[in-house]
């Protein structure tokens, strides 16, 4: 799955906090255990466009991909609905903290990530909602 930003048309303040919904379909039941993330970024020159990716398996630049691991497993069947949000807060130390919601049939689960540069640590909380 992909969240779009148009650079050319949001503003310094759309970029201050950044909900990106999520939803997957899992292909087979299995235990998730985090969620990767990364961008691309097309620099749309007037005469040449370049690509900028941070994606796994691409040349290594000073930005990288982001490891949301999950204390816990998400159990998943086959079939089943994945939903949440991923939400993007800016700090004062020029990153982002992180908000991530993933709700399946079992849990909901909400970690908080505090990202700079490449490392990251993280408090959580996990609500089992058969309870």
């Amino acid at each position: 799955m992909f969240h779009v930003i148009d650079f050319t048309q949001i503003k310094e303040e759309g970029l201050y906090e950044i909900d990106i919904p999520l939803k997957f379909t899992a292909s087979v039941g299995t235990r998730v255990h985090g969620l990767a993330c990364w961008f691309d970024v097309l620099f749309n020159g007037s005469t040449v466009q370049r690509w900028l990716t941070t994606a796994p398996g691409s040349p290594t630049t000073h930005w990288y991909q982001l490891r949301c691991v999950l204390s816990q497993p998400l159990y998943v069947m086959a079939g089943q609905e994945i939903t949440g949000q991923l939400r993007m807060v800016a700090h004062n130390a020029q990153s982002y903290t992180l908000y991530l919601t993933l709700s399946g049939v079992v849990f909901l689960h909400t970690p908080i990530l505090f990202c700079l540069a490449i490392f990251f640590t993280f408090e959580q909380a996990v609500i089992n909602l058969n309870s």
